[in-house]
């Protein structure tokens, strides 16, 4: 009798999962602006696509609320309240 091991395989993470974490980490403390939230997530290798894949799936609130910068406040990334 031969056992069939095909079920029992790693599970996939995707570039919108570690995008998902990324934001659920960067953003469970307290809002971030835009542009610094984008930095980061290029610096650690996320793609445009999947954070914003990731920002609809966790239904992230864009925000202009942030520090005022030339007159003008800033945009910022907050997680939906509960």
């Amino acid at each position: 009798m031969m056992i069939d091991y095909s079920a029992y395989t790693e599970p996939v993470i995707t570039p919108r999962d570690v995008a998902k974490r990324f934001l659920k980490i960067r953003l469970v403390v307290e809002p971030v602006e835009a542009k610094k939230l984008l930095q980061a997530a290029a610096i650690k290798g996320i793609g445009l696509r999947a954070l914003t894949q990731a920002k609809r799936e966790l239904r992230i609130q864009v925000k202009r609320d942030g520090p005022v910068v030339a007159g003008q406040p800033t945009w910022r990334w907050h997680l939906p309240a509960f």
